[in-house]
Protein backbone atom coordinates (compact mmCIF):
# COMPACT_ATOMS: atom_id res chain seq x y z
CA UNK A 1 0.00 0.00 0.00
CA UNK A 2 2.84 2.31 0.84
CA UNK A 3 4.40 1.53 -2.51
CA UNK A 4 1.08 2.46 -4.19
CA UNK A 5 0.94 5.82 -2.36
CA UNK A 6 4.54 6.60 -3.30
CA UNK A 7 3.75 5.67 -6.90
CA UNK A 8 0.65 7.92 -6.82
CA UNK A 9 2.64 10.76 -5.26
CA UNK A 10 5.32 10.39 -7.96
CA UNK A 11 2.68 10.45 -10.71
CA UNK A 12 0.99 13.52 -9.17
CA UNK A 13 4.33 15.25 -8.74
CA UNK A 14 5.17 14.48 -12.39
CA UNK A 15 1.80 15.87 -13.53
CA UNK A 16 2.30 19.01 -11.40
CA UNK A 17 5.82 19.51 -12.82
CA UNK A 18 4.65 19.01 -16.39
CA UNK A 19 1.77 21.45 -15.78
CA UNK A 20 4.17 24.07 -14.38
CA UNK A 21 6.48 23.70 -17.38
CA UNK A 22 3.50 23.94 -19.74
CA UNK A 23 2.21 27.10 -18.00
CA UNK A 24 5.63 28.74 -18.15
CA UNK A 25 5.95 27.83 -21.82
CA UNK A 26 2.63 29.53 -22.54
CA UNK A 27 3.70 32.85 -21.06
CA UNK A 28 2.84 35.79 -23.38
CA UNK A 29 5.72 36.78 -25.68
CA UNK A 30 7.00 40.32 -25.52
CA UNK A 31 9.42 41.88 -28.00
CA UNK A 32 12.86 42.51 -26.65
CA UNK A 33 13.66 46.13 -26.02
CA UNK A 34 15.27 47.58 -29.15
CA UNK A 35 18.35 49.67 -28.66
CA UNK A 36 18.08 53.35 -29.57
CA UNK A 37 19.16 53.56 -33.19
CA UNK A 38 20.10 57.02 -34.39
CA UNK A 39 19.62 57.12 -38.16
CA UNK A 40 22.10 59.78 -39.24
CA UNK A 41 21.18 60.04 -42.92
CA UNK A 42 18.23 61.81 -44.46
CA UNK A 43 16.59 60.57 -47.65
CA UNK A 44 14.16 61.90 -50.22
CA UNK A 45 10.73 60.33 -50.01
CA UNK A 46 9.17 62.12 -53.01
CA UNK A 47 8.50 59.56 -55.78
CA UNK A 48 8.91 62.14 -58.57
CA UNK A 49 12.39 63.14 -57.40
CA UNK A 50 15.46 61.93 -59.26
CA UNK A 51 16.99 60.71 -55.97
CA UNK A 52 13.83 59.08 -54.59
CA UNK A 53 14.66 56.75 -51.67
CA UNK A 54 18.42 57.24 -52.09
CA UNK A 55 19.91 56.88 -48.62
CA UNK A 56 17.05 54.77 -47.22
CA UNK A 57 16.72 53.77 -44.38
CA UNK A 58 16.91 57.05 -42.65
CA UNK A 59 14.82 60.07 -41.91
CA UNK A 60 12.45 61.30 -44.66
CA UNK A 61 13.49 64.84 -45.57
CA UNK A 62 12.12 66.75 -48.57
CA UNK A 63 15.00 69.25 -48.45
CA UNK A 64 17.41 66.62 -49.84
CA UNK A 65 15.24 65.89 -52.90
CA UNK A 66 16.75 66.56 -56.33
CA UNK A 67 14.59 66.86 -59.42
CA UNK A 68 15.53 66.21 -63.05
CA UNK A 69 15.27 69.91 -63.97
CA UNK A 70 17.84 70.84 -61.32
CA UNK A 71 20.56 68.91 -63.17
CA UNK A 72 20.34 71.43 -66.03
CA UNK A 73 18.90 74.65 -64.60
CA UNK A 74 21.08 77.72 -65.12
CA UNK A 75 23.46 79.18 -67.69
CA UNK A 76 25.96 76.98 -69.53
CA UNK A 77 28.72 78.08 -71.92
CA UNK A 78 28.63 75.65 -74.84
CA UNK A 79 31.51 75.26 -77.30
CA UNK A 80 29.52 74.13 -80.34
CA UNK A 81 31.34 72.28 -83.13
CA UNK A 82 29.27 72.13 -86.31
CA UNK A 83 29.68 69.35 -88.88
CA UNK A 84 27.97 68.82 -92.25
CA UNK A 85 26.16 65.68 -93.40
CA UNK A 86 29.52 64.04 -94.30
CA UNK A 87 30.83 64.86 -90.80
CA UNK A 88 33.28 67.41 -92.23
CA UNK A 89 34.00 70.16 -89.70
CA UNK A 90 32.38 73.48 -90.65
CA UNK A 91 32.85 75.89 -87.76
CA UNK A 92 33.01 76.38 -84.00
CA UNK A 93 30.76 78.74 -82.05
CA UNK A 94 30.47 79.60 -78.38
CA UNK A 95 26.89 79.88 -77.15
CA UNK A 96 25.42 80.69 -73.76
CA UNK A 97 22.56 78.29 -73.19
CA UNK A 98 20.06 79.13 -70.46
CA UNK A 99 17.99 76.21 -69.12
CA UNK A 100 14.80 77.32 -67.37
CA UNK A 101 12.40 74.87 -65.70
CA UNK A 102 8.72 75.03 -66.57
CA UNK A 103 6.39 76.34 -63.87
CA UNK A 104 5.23 73.85 -61.27
CA UNK A 105 1.62 74.47 -62.26
CA UNK A 106 2.27 73.14 -65.78
CA UNK A 107 4.96 70.58 -64.91
CA UNK A 108 4.13 68.78 -61.67
CA UNK A 109 6.73 66.08 -62.44
CA UNK A 110 9.53 68.68 -62.66
CA UNK A 111 10.99 67.32 -65.90
CA UNK A 112 10.36 70.02 -68.55
CA UNK A 113 12.74 72.83 -69.45
CA UNK A 114 13.13 75.50 -72.10
CA UNK A 115 16.54 76.32 -73.56
CA UNK A 116 17.36 79.79 -74.83
CA UNK A 117 20.56 80.82 -76.58
CA UNK A 118 20.67 78.00 -79.11
CA UNK A 119 19.17 80.24 -81.79
CA UNK A 120 20.26 83.79 -82.57
CA UNK A 121 16.63 84.88 -82.35
CA UNK A 122 14.40 84.30 -79.31
CA UNK A 123 13.28 80.78 -80.32
CA UNK A 124 13.24 78.41 -77.36
CA UNK A 125 14.03 74.71 -77.48
CA UNK A 126 11.81 72.49 -75.36
CA UNK A 127 13.43 69.52 -73.64
CA UNK A 128 12.39 66.84 -71.17
CA UNK A 129 14.88 65.71 -68.52
CA UNK A 130 14.94 62.42 -66.63
CA UNK A 131 16.49 61.12 -63.42
CA UNK A 132 19.50 59.83 -65.36
CA UNK A 133 20.62 63.42 -66.14
CA UNK A 134 19.57 63.20 -69.79
CA UNK A 135 17.50 65.95 -71.43
CA UNK A 136 16.02 65.12 -74.84
CA UNK A 137 14.39 67.57 -77.26
CA UNK A 138 10.65 67.19 -77.31
CA UNK A 139 8.96 65.94 -80.46
CA UNK A 140 6.58 68.71 -81.40
CA UNK A 141 6.20 68.02 -85.12
CA UNK A 142 4.80 64.60 -86.03
CA UNK A 143 6.54 62.67 -88.83
CA UNK A 144 9.50 65.06 -89.12
CA UNK A 145 12.51 63.20 -87.75
CA UNK A 146 11.07 63.42 -84.26
CA UNK A 147 11.99 67.06 -83.81
CA UNK A 148 10.69 70.54 -83.26
CA UNK A 149 10.94 73.87 -85.06
CA UNK A 150 14.48 75.18 -84.80
CA UNK A 151 15.61 78.74 -85.38
CA UNK A 152 13.18 79.51 -88.21
CA UNK A 153 9.79 78.28 -89.30
CA UNK A 154 11.02 75.47 -91.57
CA UNK A 155 14.17 74.01 -89.95
CA UNK A 156 13.87 71.28 -87.35
CA UNK A 157 16.09 70.20 -84.49
CA UNK A 158 16.40 67.01 -82.45
CA UNK A 159 19.02 65.85 -80.00
CA UNK A 160 20.00 65.67 -76.34
CA UNK A 161 22.00 67.13 -73.47
CA UNK A 162 23.68 64.75 -71.01
CA UNK A 163 24.90 66.00 -67.64
CA UNK A 164 28.12 64.54 -66.32
CA UNK A 165 29.58 65.59 -62.99
CA UNK A 166 30.45 69.14 -64.05
CA UNK A 167 29.74 69.40 -67.79
CA UNK A 168 26.99 68.99 -70.34
CA UNK A 169 27.60 66.93 -73.44
CA UNK A 170 25.35 68.11 -76.25
CA UNK A 171 24.47 66.52 -79.57
CA UNK A 172 21.95 68.20 -81.88
CA UNK A 173 20.87 67.39 -85.41
CA UNK A 174 19.45 70.25 -87.45
CA UNK A 175 17.63 69.68 -90.71
CA UNK A 176 17.85 72.85 -92.79
CA UNK A 177 15.32 73.29 -95.55
CA UNK A 178 15.08 77.05 -95.98
CA UNK A 179 18.70 78.14 -95.65
CA UNK A 180 21.38 77.41 -98.21
CA UNK A 181 22.99 74.96 -98.21
CA UNK A 182 20.11 72.73 -97.23
CA UNK A 183 20.73 69.43 -95.48
CA UNK A 184 21.53 67.98 -92.11
CA UNK A 185 24.04 69.65 -89.79
CA UNK A 186 25.34 68.15 -86.58
CA UNK A 187 26.11 70.25 -83.52
CA UNK A 188 28.31 68.56 -80.94
CA UNK A 189 30.20 69.86 -77.95
CA UNK A 190 30.60 70.33 -74.24
CA UNK A 191 29.24 73.02 -71.97
CA UNK A 192 30.36 74.20 -68.55
CA UNK A 193 28.14 75.90 -65.99
CA UNK A 194 28.55 79.64 -65.58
Amino acid sequence: MKAGIIKLQTVLLGIAGASAIWLMACEKYTDPVKPDVDLPNHYCNDPIAANYNRGFPGIPDSTVCEYATEYFEGTWEWVDSIFDKDMAFQQRQVRNLVFSPASLTTDTFRMRLTVSGFCDNSTLLKVTANKYALAVTDTLIPNVYGGQISCNSTDTVSGYFRRTSDTLIASMNILLTENKPAGVFYHKGKAVKQ
